[in-house]
């Protein structure tokens, strides 16, 4: 597994619109790009999990995950869905948009400011930008957090790199990298280091920091890209949807082009959009996972499969809450979405966390989830205050 691979994710919409209720029908709206959509409904095209068996199971004996249609059940290993939820909230604010997991005493909340978790309090914490204080920060940003207290974010036309306290800041325009706002803006980044960073945007924009350079793809699609992570520079990976149409793009990165990942689960297509994916490698086997208001995984030699109907996201009118993935391993995963939902994949079944959950609220959402090891912190808004769920595992 990369050393990020389980620090921080960020989810997308633009906080204005995060009270709303949308139920789409063919398209799958934004979810994960800089703050959560709790109250997001979908309606996806579901693959049928009654259709042939074997197209389904992995062929790669080390795999750990399980499929009711798997005639193959392969789990060799789970982990504990014993998290303990704390909420808290901060005074004055009525959301927060970002989050990263450093350690168990050590969380950064973002919203204008950052705010710093000791392990028992949260505090405001000053920052400054290329050597200035400077507001508004964070604000609809997506966050990904790497360790040693240093991070990224990107919010439409701005990129910021932050070390502590200290945070350089880099423009679109400045940069030269894309025209905005006409071809829209960047929407999410991952890396392996700071001098590795992958960035994706709008009408497909893809490009690349080596710490000193930045260097623009070609474009593999012209469609949106909410969503990048990966294992390593030649296994990356990023999705995104045209949002009009609800047309899925999910796309690969071998360490020389981008190309375009067919997704078929029992020979169904997926359609509606993927707006989160995530990426480990677990003792050198791959595993990647993308969803909307499916998900969807894999492990390298393996079939995609769906786990329409394990994850607890079904409404009872049919329709789905979105939601994300992020975790530590193929066999501890979370999938993140609206009114506070948080389930935890173990290896070979989930468990959705009920206390924290409650589809009743008009508003409640997640707006960034990260986890590191055993300490999972969930941020956003719940009826109308800063909303923070810190989760603890106990062995």
């Amino acid at each position: 597994m990369s050393p990020q691979g389980a620090i921080a994710y960020s989810f997308g919409l633009d906080i204005s619109s995060k009270a709303m209720k949308f139920i789409p029908i063919a398209v799958i709206l934004i979810l994960l790009t800089g703050a959560f959509t709790s109250s997001c409904r979908h309606y996806p095209s579901a693959p049928n999990d009654s259709t042939k068996c074997d197209t389904c199971c992995d062929t790669c004996h080390t795999d750990t995950t399980h499929h009711p249609c798997d005639t193959c059940n392969k789990v060799s290993d789970t982990t504990s869905h014993n998290f303990e939820w704390t909420e808290y909230t901060i005074p004055s604010r009525s959301t927060l948009s970002g989050v990263a997991v450093f350690s168990d005493n050590l969380i950064y909340a973002f919203l204008d400011k950052l705010f710093v978790f000791n392990g028992a309090t949260w505090t405001e914490t000053k920052v400054t930008i290329n050597g200035k204080n400077y507001l508004p920060l964070f604000t609809d940003s997506y966050v990904f957090g790497m360790s040693n207290e240093e991070y990224w974010s990107v919010s439409g036309n701005i990129i910021y790199h932050g070390k502590k306290y200290s945070v350089d800041e880099f423009r679109l325009d400045q940069i030269g990298i894309m025209n905005y706002p006409i071809d829209g803006g960047v929407r999410s980044c991952w890396g392996p280091s700071s001098n590795d960073m992958f960035f994706v945007g709008d009408t497909g924009t893809i490009f690349h920091y080596d710490g000193a350079n930045w260097t623009k793809f070609p474009k593999p699609t012209t469609k949106d890209l909410r969503s990048v992570w990966g294992t390593s520079h030649n296994d990356v990976w990023a999705c995104g949807y045209n949002t009009s149409k609800g047309q899925t793009i999910l796309l690969h990165y071998d360490g020389n082009s981008w190309t375009e990942e067919n997704i078929s689960i029992t020979n169904n297509t997926i359609t509606g959009g993927f707006d989160g994916v995530w990426a480990c490698d677990s003792a050198g086997h791959k595993f990647v996972a993308t969803s909307g208001a499916l998900l969807i995984r894999k492990t390298d030699n393996g079939n995609w499969r769906s786990d329409s109907g394990l994850v607890p996201n079904r409404l009872g009118d049919g329709s789905f809450i979105g939601i994300g993935p992020v975790g530590n391993s193929p066999n501890d995963m979370m999938a993140i979405g609206g009114w506070g939902f948080i389930a935890h994949w173990n290896g070979k079944d989930w468990k959705r966390y009920d206390q924290l959950y409650n589809y009743g609220s008009a508003i409640y959402y997640t707006a960034a989830f990260s986890i590191k090891g055993n300490i999972a912190c969930a941020v956003g808004s719940k009826d109308g205050q800063s909303w923070i769920a810190i989760g603890r595992r106990k062995q």
